[in-house]
């Protein structure tokens, strides 16, 4: 999900891979990964990414991540109601 948004931003942007590394302080190789799907960022270059493209970083948890951040939300959500 995030390989293919930061792909399409990328090409709409005309921002080079080379040229988003460097802004983002990391190497044309990680941002490759990331755009191929083999690597995912960590959380502080998700975060510039979300500031940067506006891609919301849990694009790029995998669907065990993503249940995981579900229940976690459902958790907080009880606490706050009381419950």
């Amino acid at each position: 999900m995030g390989a293919e948004q930061l792909r399409r931003w990328i090409k709409s942007s005309g921002q080079s891979q080379s040229g988003l590394a460097r802004d983002l302080g990391t190497t044309r190789q990680a941002v490759q990964g990331w755009c191929s799907g083999t690597t995912r960022p960590g959380l502080w270059h998700a975060l510039l990414l979300w500031r940067r493209a506006g891609i919301a970083p849990e694009a790029w948890l995998d669907p065990v991540q993503r249940l995981a951040l579900q229940g976690a939300q459902k958790d907080v959500d009880t606490a706050r109601e009381g419950g």
